[in-house]
């Protein structure tokens, strides 16, 4: 068995396992991980981008976070956030884990590249994700109306440009970023096609062509208002 370390940001560190099958020439490639992204005090708009065992909460956001940590769910179908799953440790809940609102354990799921918001009223702190590089490609439906989102592989890029991960060039698509603050949204980036701007491109709210660099772990509301769209984003490991 050969392996390799593999750093793919100062976030994430990677081992790729290259394994040989005996008296053969067939190779399996595997880059595991995990990432630690900050939470702020406030909202904290995250996704998840490593492919564990199941989606459950419990399984994406451990259990080894503050008491009282909150996660919110976006609903697309009735445009608003459900009711939020809370972090509760063995001394308050008699069993450390996620509750929901009914003190059921929470079945809520976090699926690859879903955005959600973070409520963090304690201590700042790191959420820690443990997983898979998803090396495939992956489709994100964005409905129409606000789609929370992600990248669904642990990497910060110009989403505006880069040829495999870029967002889809739909008009008036406007992106959305929560601010530092973690108490509203940031102006918005729209695309515009040459219908409505003489360079094809994702602007500001002032007219000035704007890269879309997310962190790593850092989600994304986006506003479709044209028609339903598949992102799609693909990334192999070379």
């Amino acid at each position: 068995m050969r392996t390799k370390a593999l750093v793919l940001t100062a976030a994430l560190v990677a081992v790729g396992a290259l394994s040989s099958m005996a008296q053969s020439n067939v190779y399996s490639l595997n880059v595991v991980g995990y990432v630690n992204v900050p939470l702020n005090l406030g909202y904290n708009l995250v996704t998840a981008q490593l492919v564990g065992t199941n989606s459950n909460i419990a399984t994406v956001m451990g259990n080894n976070l503050p008491e009282n940590i909150t996660v919110y769910k976006w609903n697309p179908a009735l445009q608003t956030l459900n009711n939020p799953d809370t972090y509760y440790s063995a001394a308050t809940a008699g069993t450390a884990g996620w509750y929901d609102v009914n003190g059921n354990i929470s079945t809520t799921t976090l699926n690859l590249g879903e955005g959600f918001l973070v409520g963090n009223q304690i201590a700042v702190t790191n959420v820690t994700f443990i997983g898979n590089v998803s090396q495939t490609t992956n489709t994100t439906t964005l409905g129409l109306g606000y789609n929370f989102t992600g990248l669904s592989v642990p990497l910060s890029v110009d989403l505006t440009t880069n040829s495999t991960l870029a967002l889809p060039p739909v008009n008036n698509l406007a992106v959305y970023t929560l601010n530092s603050a973690g108490n509203g949204y940031n102006d918005p980036i729209t695309y515009f096609d040459l219908t409505i701007a003489p360079v094809a491109g994702w602007y500001d709210v002032n007219g000035n062509i704007t890269p879309i660099i997310p962190r790593i772990g850092q989600g994304l509301l986006i506003g479709n208002q044209t028609a339903v769209t598949p992102w799609k984003t693909s990334f192999t490991v070379q």
